[in-house]
């Protein structure tokens, strides 16, 4: 069995890199991406199992993106993050808009390995369920 296959997208480095590390040291094969734009050119999303990203990025941004890959990859679980926009717009509000969109879970930042680690987990298991 392949290790799942996780796609980080995220404008900040010292995030993608947290996750990234975190991710790899429990055996998930990552790619990344610094924005929705940058994911959408170079990574075959049909192929990821899960998608972190985070909401708030220059361009296109997280809950659009999430739209677009709800409505051509269902199948494709999402992990949405969010700290809030430079605290313009409540996280809770921000997270609750990514739901709607279709995102699977949400992870308030900031966020500890075990936090992330344990919600990959949850999601893939609740996606195997669900398949």
């Amino acid at each position: 069995v392949l290790p799942k296959h996780v796609l980080v997208v995220d404008d900040c480095r010292v995030v993608r890199k947290l996750s990234t590390v975190a991710l790899a040291e429990k055996g998930y094969r990552i790619s990344e991406a610094r924005s929705m734009e940058e994911a959408f050119d170079r990574i075959d999303i049909a192929h990821v199992d899960i998608v972190l990203t985070d909401i708030f990025m220059p361009g296109m941004g997280g809950i659009e993106g999430i739209g677009i890959i709800k409505s051509t990859w269902p199948e494709v679980a999402i992990v949405a993050m969010s700290a809030g926009a430079d605290h313009k717009l409540d996280p809770a509000q921000a997270l609750a808009a990514a739901r709607y969109m279709g995102a699977d879970a949400l992870l308030p930042k900031p966020f500890t390995a075990s936090d992330l680690t344990y919600l990959m987990e949850a999601v893939l298991v609740e996606k195997a369920v669900a398949a």
